[in-house]
């Protein structure tokens, strides 16, 4: 009997070991055709605008809802948040966002149609805004948020991208959609200046961060746009910042801030979760989005707001 219980606690603690710490918390939702996404919700739910929040390559949406941080900063800001699970061999899922990632990108599957669907079915489930959602991610994740923002710009109040790159060549932007971009200049997956990224598993040149900008100026007409910058000295830990904004009439239509001296990472995570890059330890990337929005006139609790025109 004592064989059976050491053999069944075994099993118990490789389970959780692969399902990484436990379950996150949230309300897994599975769609008719097998796909599944998290769900994490505010105190009042009804009417809550959406945060569709995208896995990196090789990590799965369980993961990034309990080390990234993310729900509990959003909903705590009124947001509804879903993190849709991408497609692959055990827990190592990918995002199909053009050139990368494995298997989801090699097999062609359709992810932003099961963006369409999640997001549909989320709305309709938890009498959410209906109106346009926030999407972002990191990694993989950024490139498909990108891409879904690029492709259906109607769809997007405003897209997030954290050491990922859009597919240009795939997805060129077909309109109008505030856009936040977070790198590192020393990113060795996605490098900043594009091209292949020496650590990445993915063989393929990816998109300098500063051709995926002006792509996401041009529908604004760049000619009536502000600029600012802000910049940050090195601290103790040997990073700085550098924020450039474009704005129209008070709000920001894009924000690219780079991490000098960071890597491949979402600021702000547990440090289990930073497998392969640093951040200053006092940068948040949840704050920072949230941040964003507010200046964009997209907070919650606010109802339905008009992008910058």
């Amino acid at each position: 009997m004592v064989t059976g219980f050491l053999i069944l606690a075994l099993l118990a603690l490789i389970v959780l070991l692969l399902w990484g710490k436990g379950p996150a918390p949230g309300d897994w939702v599975t769609l008719p055709d097998g796909r599944r996404y998290l769900a994490v919700l505010p105190r009042q739910s009804p009417g809550a605008p959406l945060i569709v929040a995208l896995h990196g390559g090789g990590g799965q949406a369980r993961t990034f809802a309990a080390k990234s941080g993310l729900a509990p900063a959003a909903t705590a800001a009124g947001y509804a948040v879903i993190f849709p699970d991408g497609t692959g061999p055990w827990n190592a899922h990918t995002f199909n966002a053009g050139y990368c990632c494995g298997t989801a990108a090699r097999d062609g599957v359709d992810d932003l149609s099961f963006l369409d669907a999640a997001i549909a079915h989320a709305k309709a489930r938890y009498r959410l805004d209906p109106g346009p959602v926030v999407i972002t991610g990191v990694s993989n994740g950024a490139m498909l948020a990108e891409a879904y923002a690029a492709t259906r710009p109607q769809a997007v109040r405003a897209v997030a991208a954290v050491a990922g790159t859009l597919d240009l060549a795939r997805f060129p932007p077909r309109g109008p959609v505030p856009l936040f971009i977070l790198h590192g200049s020393n990113d060795r997956n996605v490098p900043l200046a594009g091209g292949l990224g020496p650590r990445a598993r993915n063989r393929v040149p990816f998109t300098p961060v500063q051709s995926v900008v002006e792509a996401f100026l041009r529908p604004w007409g760049t000619a009536n746009l502000e600029r600012t910058q802000r910049e940050t000295p090195r601290d103790a830990e040997g990073f700085a910042l550098k924020e450039t904004t474009w704005s129209r009439a008070g709000h920001p239509v894009l924000r690219l801030l780079i991490v000098e001296g960071g890597d491949h990472d979402w600021p702000g995570a547990a440090p289990s979760a930073r497998r392969q890059g640093r951040s200053p330890s006092t940068l948040s990337a949840n704050a920072e989005i949230l941040r964003f929005l507010d200046e964009l006139g997209h907070s919650a609790g606010g109802g339905a707001r008009q992008s910058p025109q």
